[in-house]
Formats: structure tokens, C-alpha cells, sequence
């Protein structure tokens, strides 16, 4: 459930870098970065780091989540979603 909240906020912020600018940063570091350097978006960015660490974890270091994580991942989504969706 984490990865799938990540990998929804990842396509909301590539619908968005595409409607503005023709294409979409290729690799997690680009992305990260141009959401962090984007004035109208950068507001995500915090949430967006967040949520992508969770779901490395999730992935990668499960033993380490708790039931309180996907509440978490929830709620970085929907910052996200509410930065970036006043701009799509």
C-alpha cells in the first residue's frame, strides 16, 4: 500500500512537470530535485522525500514499518496531491 501511494504521488507530480513543460524528470534524484526547485510545487517536496524513503523502506526494510506508516504514506499523499493539484 505504501509503494502504490508513492508511485501515485510520482504520477501526479510527472502529470504535472508534463503539462508545464512538454516532459517529465526521468530518475527519483531529477524528480526530487526539480520539486524541490520549482516555486509553485516545492511545498510538496518535504512530503514527497518522506513518502518515497517509506516506501523504499516498504520495499527493501519492511521489519522496520508499522501499522501507523500507512496512515503516514495516507497523508503525504494527500499534501501532495493538494501542493501539486492547484497547478495541474
Amino acid at each position: 500500500m505504501i509503494t502504490v501511494k508513492f508511485y501515485a504521488a510520482l504520477h501526479y507530480v510527472q502529470a504535472y512537470f508534463a503539462s508545464r513543460t512538454g516532459k517529465a524528470p526521468l530518475t527519483h534524484d531529477r524528480r526530487a530535485s526539480a520539486i524541490q526547485r520549482d516555486i509553485s510545487i516545492s511545498g510538496a517536496y518535504d512530503d514527497y522525500r518522506y513518502l518515497e524513503d517509506l516506501s523504499r523502506d516498504a520495499r527493501y526494510n519492511y521489519s522496520n514499518l508499522q501499522s501507523g506508516h500507512i496512515i503516514f504514506a495516507e497523508e503525504c499523499l494527500t499534501a501532495i496531491k493538494s501542493v501539486v493539484g492547484l497547478h495541474l
